[in-house]
């Protein structure tokens, strides 16, 4: 399942790959394509669904739920007690494991997560907000992620290195002499082979 309470993303991601093909947001790409009527004002412009913040209660059997699959919930357009009524509904619907994901890691140390929230991070963009990232401050970003993560409690904390756009190995060796295991779960997604796929 996916659950999207909020819904869009002012990130404007970008990832050069390795042949010099942009990759962009897969949710951006969905946003603006076959879901457009569902975003009437732009993926760009997001929006907040309080109507749909009780769905999972609703789902009985268990289930793995992705919570922000069309957003960013620790985008900073989504106000801390936004968060927590999202966080509080994975809490009362304790029999699913619900999927985080954001570019925005150090938002995470605002917040408690309970045991069922699988806490995750994205790989980091060439182009964000409309700036290039050099390769220095991307790889610095995923050292920030890194580190975020290796402070916060989860249960499964998790990268999503989609697409993969460059070699992420020194920054997984230098998290791992730093914090020991930061990670237990890492997604290497069909974006990192580029927008071929879906042709």
């Amino acid at each position: 399942y996916t659950w999207n309470v909020s819904r869009g993303c002012k990130h404007g991601c970008r990832w050069v790959m390795p042949n010099g093909d942009v990759a962009v947001c897969y949710a951006e790409s969905v946003a603006n394509g076959i879901a457009s009527a569902a975003y009437p004002g732009g993926f760009e412009n997001p929006t907040w669904h309080e109507e749909a913040l009780e769905d999972p209660v609703r789902i009985k059997e268990p289930a793995r739920i992705f919570l922000d699959s069309m957003a960013d919930l620790m985008g900073i357009w989504n106000t801390s007690e936004q968060i927590e009524q999202v966080l509080d509904v994975c809490r009362r619907a304790h029999w699913h494991d619900f999927l985080l994901l954001t570019k925005n890691a150090p938002r995470l140390r605002m917040f408690k997560f309970p045991p069922n929230v699988w806490v995750g991070a994205s790989m980091p963009p060439s182009i964000m907000h409309g700036k290039e990232l050099s390769l220095d401050q991307q790889r610095q970003m995923l050292r920030v992620t890194l580190s975020t993560l290796a402070e916060i409690t989860a249960t499964v904390k998790w990268i999503s290195f989609e697409p993969l756009s460059f070699d992420v190995g020194s920054c997984l060796a230098w998290a791992s002499e730093q914090y020991g295991a930061v990670l237990q779960w890492a997604v290497i997604g069909a974006a990192s082979n580029g927008p071929t796929i879906y042709q």
